[in-house]
């Protein structure tokens, strides 16, 4: 199992701490009386919080349970809500914190698994145009291997499987961005080890029809008619490609002798 938490920040999260305890002891920013309540009643106003995506309050209430109640049975569920909170709220390093402190110090809970897919979450809504910053969408993706590798048979495994399939098409989108990219400018070794990496390592993703059309024509600039009447053929029969797509690929079977 692996336990280091990745992109916590002490000196960001202490703060924030302290700020919580602040506006709870000031009821600033709540709209739940939380004074005086018992632990039942407190736990129902924020099960109330979270619940409709309250997640200010949802934040103040799980960060209150904590404080109040060290050591409690449902302590992992605190924490747990408590990283959901801070990522409807964007706080992207806080949300990160709570979720590896429930698989660290919670190894064997029930929401372990799902801290694991949060944490892949969490990186794959930072994402940025595929034309931008991958570093999101990889870490993403290396977390929802974390998951396979420590969580099999788990019920989250569709979740995460999507999630990763999602990963992979945005970096096939960016390889065949670049591919072309090089192939605009006559490059065409370089483009074709884009557009192999989005076949080979990405599996095309949603974008393979795009993928082996682009890869047909390219071929055929490198006069290799066989690998052009491949790729064609693939985008026809296995992609099912349409429109311009299919106009392309027909054109060009048409010129390297295959239909």
């Amino acid at each position: 199992m692996r336990t280091t938490p990745h992109g916590w920040n002490p000196v960001r999260v202490i703060p924030v701490a302290i700020s919580l305890i602040a506006a709870l002891s000031t009821g600033c920013g709540n709209r739940y009386e939380s004074a005086g309540l018992s632990r039942e009643a407190l736990e129902t106003i924020a099960a109330r919080a979270f619940d409709e995506g309250d997640w200010a309050n949802s934040e103040i209430l799980y960060t209150q349970l904590l404080f109040n109640y060290p050591g409690a049975t449902d302590t992992d569920l605190y924490v747990y809500r408590l990283g959901v909170s801070d990522a409807g709220q964007r706080l992207w390093v806080e949300a990160d914190f709570q979720f590896r402190r429930v698989i660290d110090e919670f190894p064997g809970s029930a929401l372990a698994d799902d801290a694991r897919y949060q944490i892949a979450r969490t990186f794959w809504l930072q994402k940025r145009d595929f034309r931008r910053d991958l570093t999101p969408v990889t870490r993403a993706l290396e977390e929802t291997a974390v998951f396979f590798e420590d969580y099999p048979g788990s019920s989250l495994t569709p979740r995460v499987e999507a999630l990763r399939d999602s990963c992979l098409a945005h970096l096939a989108r960016r390889s065949l961005f670049l591919g072309q990219f090089y192939e605009r400018r006559g490059r065409h070794e370089a483009a074709m080890l884009y557009y192999r990496e989005a076949l080979e390592d990405y599996m095309g993703g949603d974008c393979l029809g795009e993928l082996l059309v682009s890869m047909g024509g390219l071929y055929e600039k490198m006069n290799n008619a066989f690998a052009a009447r491949s790729s064609y053929n693939r985008a026809i029969s296995e992609c099912g490609v349409t429109g311009d797509l299919l106009d392309k690929a027909e054109e060009g079977l048409s010129r390297v002798g295959g239909m």
